[in-house]
């Protein structure tokens, strides 16, 4: 029942290809503060450490957070957010974000390894992501519906 303007916030965590410190809280922090004025709906991944959860609870005490409890909610916030934020450790958050034609800001992590910093320069080239720092937008973009285009290739090679 949060009002619009609805941010859905998709974190994701440290792995080998990306750190999840501080310093990447701060500039997630920092990104969020660019969108004041929006309810928020955040959901974590596995990797997400606690820490990360409970320092966007204090700093965003109207948020809406998902506890972990029950079944992840994240196909129900992409359905109903006017835009989504992604932490850019995550190619399959941002993905799946970016299959659903919302405006999509990439909050910058720190340091990540060549193949993610490509990816999301390539999700940038196409006009499908913005750097949250941007801080709030509207564009439209056709969904990326990666599936359902590999789906024809391998149809039309396998009769």
């Amino acid at each position: 029942p949060l009002p619009a303007p609805r941010l859905a916030l998709l974190l994701g965590g440290p792995s080998r290809s990306a750190r999840f410190d501080r310093a990447s809280l701060a500039r997630l922090l920092d990104d969020l503060g660019r969108f004041a004025g929006w309810s928020v709906l955040v959901t974590a991944s596995r990797r997400t450490p606690a820490w990360v959860v409970e320092a966007l609870r204090d700093a965003r005490p109207g948020a809406w957070v998902w506890g972990g409890a029950g079944p992840n909610p994240y196909p129900g916030l992409l359905g109903v957010a006017e835009a989504v934020m992604v932490t850019e450790d995550s190619v399959n958050m941002a993905s799946e974000a970016a299959a659903t034609g919302l405006p999509l800001f990439i909050s910058g992590t720190g340091r990540v390894a060549p193949k993610l910093a490509r990816f999301h320069a390539a999700l940038r080239a196409r006009g499908i992501a913005r750097d949250a720092r941007t801080g709030p937008a509207a564009w439209t973009y056709p969904p990326l519906l990666e599936a359902a285009r590999v789906a024809a290739l391998l149809l039309a090679r396998f009769p």
